[in-house]
């Protein structure tokens, strides 16, 4: 009797543990349809322009200089036409799970402490380096594109979680999440290395001009249900670049002279400089 009363009580601190480190109903109920929206909206602009990335990128391979390179566009092309639509399901799967998991760790965070660790993020393994490198350019470049919805998003957001701060790295509907997830369904699908990264940076490419429209969105969606409704001027802070620094520039769209350079030539963009 004794040892069944014991392992009750320990039954029950295991079920009060896992209820507190759950996020709250009303923060799912907040926070869930905005997961779901940035999914679908990101995956339709992508899919929409995925005819123009596969025009693209045989321009890229019928412009390459060398064999290694136009081979490596036209598999980005081949891959894109035949795998394209399992590559987006994954996608819309892996941000959920990554959304998901990632909330469940800011919902437990200190709410005095910033819910990001600079030093987990300076352990780079070698072999990720690139991949890395990758998204942390094509991040900074959205957050400096979407600037303006993303700092009242990241405050609505904490406000929500109850946190101080959460860092662009951390916050689970910012930019870099979306550019993981896109890169780590090519990965499920074997397709990684230079091929995931060429198709990586089509997906940016088709999916910035409509993500300050998907994030305005959600913050829409939560002034209508109350969060934040009005933010003070100056008060909220800018999104901070992630990854390595690089000094603002115009969005490619508006700079029709940053055209991405086949890996191996002289690059005339970020991602491969």
């Amino acid at each position: 009797m004794a040892g069944s009363a014991s392992s009750n009580v320990i039954s029950l601190e295991r079920r009060a543990n896992a209820a507190r480190s759950a996020p709250a109903r009303e923060v799912l109920g907040l926070l869930n349809p905005c997961r779901d929206q940035l999914a679908h909206g990101v995956a339709t602009a992508f899919s929409e322009g995925m005819s123009a990335a596969r025009n693209r990128l045989f321009d890229l391979a019928d412009r390459a200089t060398s064999i290694e390179v136009q081979t490596l566009y036209f598999a980005a092309q081949r891959t894109l036409d035949r795998k394209g639509a399992e590559i987006l399901e994954l996608f819309r799967t892996g941000f959920t799970r990554s959304f998901d998991a990632s909330l469940e760790s800011l919902a437990v965070a200190n709410p005095q402490c910033d819910s990001h660790d600079d030093e987990d993020l300076s352990l780079v393994e070698n072999a990720d380096f690139e991949r890395d490198l990758t998204i942390a350019r094509l991040a900074s470049r959205a957050l400096y594109g979407c600037s303006e919805q993303l700092t009242v998003l990241d405050r609505r957001i904490a406000s929500i979680l109850e946190i101080k701060t959460i860092h662009p790295d951390a916050n689970p509907l910012f930019p870099r999440a979306l550019f993981e997830a896109f890169l780590g369904a090519t990965e499920e699908l074997e397709i990684g290395g230079p091929i995931g990264i060429a198709l990586l940076q089509e997906f940016e490419r088709q999916v910035q001009g409509a993500l300050p429209k998907l994030y305005a969105q959600l913050n829409t969606y939560l002034i209508e249900r109350g969060v934040l409704p009005r933010i003070p001027r100056g008060a909220a802070r800018r999104p901070e670049q992630t990854g390595i620094a690089e000094q603002a520039e115009p969005a490619p769209s508006q700079n029709p002279k940053t055209e991405t350079s086949p890996p191996g030539e002289p690059a005339t963009e970020d991602v491969f400089a």
